[in-house]
C-alpha cells in the first residue's frame, strides 16, 4: 500500500549491567503503527495499542539479598493518535470526540522473599498516572495496583500458588472521559469493573512438561 512502508516498523534497544547482586537494565522501543492482524487475517499481533505510533522507556533495577530481592521500575509510554487499546473491551473514545495522545508514567517497587527453600513470598505496589488529551480536552487518570503472591515448590517440576491483585482506579471528580478509563481494570480479569475498584485472586498448580 502507498504510504505504508513504516507500518508495523519496529526499533529499539536494550541495555543491561549486573554486578553482586545488582542488576540493572534499561530499553527503548520505537513502534509505528503496530496492527492486531494482517490484511489477510492470517496472523495476530500482540500490540497493546491501535496508534500511530508509540514510544517507551524503561528502566529497573532489582538487588539480591540472601532470602530477599528488592526492585524498582519507571517505565514511560508514549501514544500517538490512539484509537483502541488491548485491554479495554468498550469504548475508549469520549462521546463525538477522539484521541490525540496518550501518556503514561508508571512507577513500581516489589520484593520477595524466600521463607524456606520451598516457599517464598511476594509483593508488588505500582502507581500509574496518565495524562490523555482528545478534542474535549485533556485528562489525567490514575491507577494504583497492589499485588501479592505465595508460591510453594510441591516438587522440583511442580508448584502451587495463590495471587491476589487490587487495583483502584481515580479521577478528579470534573475529569471523567465517559471511557472505559474512569473504572478498574485489571488485565486478566474477565471484564472491567462497573467502578473505580476491582479484586483478582487466582489458586493455581504449576507442572511444566
Amino acid at each position: 500500500m502507498a504510504g505504508g512502508f513504516a507500518n508495523d516498523r519496529l526499533y529499539g534497544a536494550a541495555l543491561q549491567y549486573q554486578r553482586g547482586g545488582l542488576t540493572v537494565g534499561a530499553s527503548y522501543p520505537k513502534m509505528n503503527r503496530a496492527r492486531s492482524a494482517d490484511a489477510a487475517g492470517a496472523v495476530t499481533g500482540d500490540n497493546t495499542f491501535d496508534a500511530s505510533s508509540q514510544r517507551n522507556v524503561g528502566i529497573g533495577a532489582t538487588y539480591a539479598f540472601s532470602k530477599a530481592l528488592i526492585g524498582f521500575a519507571y517505565s514511560h509510554v508514549d501514544v500517538y493518535d490512539p484509537t483502541s487499546n488491548a485491554y479495554f473491551t468498550g469504548t475508549t473514545r469520549p462521546a463525538g470526540e477522539h484521541w490525540q495522545s496518550w501518556k503514561f508514567d508508571h512507577f513500581e517497587i516489589n520484593g520477595r522473599y524466600r521463607v524456606t527453600p520451598a516457599f517464598y513470598a511476594g509483593a508488588a505496589y505500582t502507581y500509574t498516572q496518565a495524562r490523555a488529551d482528545s478534542t474535549a480536552g485533556a485528562f489525567h487518570p490514575k491507577w494504583r495496583p497492589l499485588s501479592t503472591k505465595l508460591d510453594y515448590d510441591l516438587s522440583k517440576r511442580s508448584s502451587g500458588f495463590a495471587e491476589g491483585v487490587y487495583q483502584h482506579a481515580q479521577h478528579a471528580m470534573n475529569a471523567r472521559t465517559g471511557t472505559d478509563f474512569d473504572h478498574a481494570y485489571i488485565p486478566g480479569a474477565a471484564h472491567i469493573a462497573s467502578g473505580p475498584n476491582q479484586y483478582v485472586v487466582r489458586l493455581a498448580l504449576l507442572h511444566p512438561f
